[in-house]
């Protein structure tokens, strides 16, 4: 239980309507993301390349490695996430 605590404090609820950009493609990573509800779709030049749902999570990398974000995640629907900042990450 200690543990769960410790994460429910360092996570934050973002939510994001349709049809809304959640992370660019080149930009600075600033937030991991695990989906809560919802579903986005991800995008590297400009083509699809796959489709998260609920339990799904993105924005790893940028973080891990300090490169700019490798895709581009849009809402398909509205999107609940749990967001974890750079620092705590």
């Amino acid at each position: 239980d200690e543990g769960r605590e410790e994460l429910v404090d360092v996570v934050t609820e973002k939510q994001f309507t349709k049809d809304t950009t959640i992370i660019k493609q080149g930009d600075s990573g600033d937030y991991f993301y695990i989906v809560e509800e919802g579903t986005c779709d991800i995008f590297v030049n400009d083509n699809k390349v796959m489709t998260c749902n609920a339990g799904d999570s993105f924005g790893e990398l940028a973080l891990m490695y300090g490169a700019p974000r490798a895709a581009t995640v849009k809402a398909v629907t509205k999107v609940r996430c749990w967001a974890v900042d750079r620092d705590t990450f």
